[in-house]
């Protein structure tokens, strides 16, 4: 499959408007359920990484390290190095749907507009 097929899967849009009100929601929501693995501001820098535990891919570009940022779900599927912050919309509602690596799936605890929120959020913390 190529890089274009696998991205392409994937929506590229949110299914609702993205308003002030979905970011609230959405910074709620990842606070409580994604803070303590990706950090407050999505470095990959949370509490259990701290701790030792396996660190997430950061949702932007590190100085330090200029792969920390890449999906390695989009990789593992044959997109080659895709930096999250160019990661479609879609992917990310994916991975927090059904998890991937050591993170495990959130659909039963996080709704699905909440889901989108959470996305919409990180998606303000990559600008």
């Amino acid at each position: 499959m190529s890089a274009e097929e696998v991205l392409g899967q994937y929506a590229d849009g949110f299914p609702e408007p993205v308003t002030e009100s979905t970011l609230k929601r959405g910074r709620e929501r990842f606070n409580i359920y994604c803070n303590v693995c990706h950090g407050q501001t999505g470095a990959a820098d949370g509490t259990i990484v701290m701790r030792g535990f396996l660190k997430p891919p950061a949702f932007w570009e590190q100085p330090e390290d200029k792969k920390a940022h890449h999906s390695r779900g989009l990789k593992y599927q044959g997109a080659g190095d895709v930096a999250l912050n160019d990661a479609p919309v879609g992917y990310l509602f994916h991975v927090i749907t059904h998890g991937y690596g050591a993170m495990g799936t959130y659909s039963a605890q996080i709704p699905v507009a909440d889901r989108w929120a959470i996305v919409a959020y990180i998606k303000a913390l990559q600008e």
